[in-house]
């Protein structure tokens, strides 16, 4: 199983730069694919128009014992800003949830990554990454704007420290 990103349109009209979502593709022994699933990411711009923004990446991927892949990267939030998501998939590919990641909890646009998911002892999730926020003062963190930033939760991607100090 592969995970990264996939061009799937324009991000304007004048067709400069693509618009990518989040691509996971499986392949068997021989490196025939299975199956390719593209996970959009739609967002509405200050248009109150339908969207995609230009970054949606896949970063890294774990395959549980029962085939499930979680699939952990970055991506436009709900609401506005970036956010780390969390794509749980069948073992055929169908998505099951997906979920956003921010620091705080909030919507309010902030710049984070997430790099890497792997399994806990106690079943969870743990997933590592950074942010690096324009919404945030230096003061704030020390004077760094980019700081690490975990994140411990369940399998569903619900329970757990979700929103942790960085």
């Amino acid at each position: 199983v592969m995970s990264g990103i996939y061009p799937v349109c324009y991000a304007n009209r004048f067709q400069e730069e693509t618009s990518n979502a989040a691509c996971v593709r499986k392949i068997d022994e021989d490196g025939n694919l299975l199956w390719e699933r593209i996970i959009k990411n739609y967002w509405s711009d200050y248009y109150n128009g339908p969207g995609m923004h230009s970054v949606d990446c896949a970063y890294d991927l774990y395959v549980d014992e029962e085939g499930y892949i979680y699939v952990a990267g970055q991506g436009t939030n709900l609401s506005t800003g970036m956010a780390g998501f969390l794509t749980k998939l069948s073992s055929d590919g169908n998505i099951m949830f997906r979920r956003y990641y921010t620091p705080d909890g909030s919507k309010n646009g902030p710049t984070v990554y997430l790099n890497s998911v792997k399994p806990t002892p106690d079943g969870g999730l743990i997933m590592g990454g950074y942010t690096y926020d324009r919404y945030y003062t230096a003061a704030e963190f020390g004077d760094y704007y980019q700081q690490p930033w975990l994140i411990k939760t369940d399998r569903d991607g619900l329970d757990g420290l979700c929103y942790t100090e960085l």
